[in-house]
């Protein structure tokens, strides 16, 4: 659920271009110390932002599933399955449950519904959202003349 979706697909979570930029990446450092695809050499931009995608990830999916450890109680018989189920489903908006949402306190639905946020619109994007740089848009406009007089 965590990693499925084609890069010009609508799927959530993390693309399977950038499993695939980032095994490549570490299989062609190991044997190799180059990263070409397709005759092709990747990009160290794309590189980075590859790996960052993908630990940004993990990182975010194990702090959900960390306060979630600590603010839902586990029924009996479940283990950390129960959570890690519903925090890969709500990065992936699959929509699958064990049941846990309904049960939820409301921190625990506030973290769920931000996982489902950031699943959509890409951790990239809401990272990016959090920071107070200013850019310039990069945009020129053709200049245009009117008839004045």
């Amino acid at each position: 659920m965590f990693i499925g979706a084609s890069s010009g697909s609508t799927g959530d979570g993390i693309k399977v271009t950038t499993l695939f930029v980032i095994s490549l990446v570490i299989y062609r450092s190991i044997n190799y110390n180059h990263s070409n695809v397709l005759n092709r050499t990747l990009s160290k931009d794309t590189i980075r932002r590859a790996f960052f995608i993908f630990s940004s990830g993990i990182l975010i999916a194990t702090i959900a599933t960390f306060v979630l450890l600590n603010t839902e109680t586990i029924p009996d018989g479940f283990g950390l399955e129960y959570i890690l189920i519903e925090v890969f489903s709500c990065i992936g908006t699959v929509g699958l449950t064990m049941g846990l949402t309904s049960s939820l306190t409301i921190i625990g639905k506030v973290v769920l519904i931000l996982l489902m946020l950031i699943g959509r619109v890409g951790v990239m994007t809401f990272l990016w959202s959090l920071t107070n740089e200013k850019r310039e848009s990069g945009i020129n406009y053709p200049e245009m003349n009117l008839p004045v007089g």
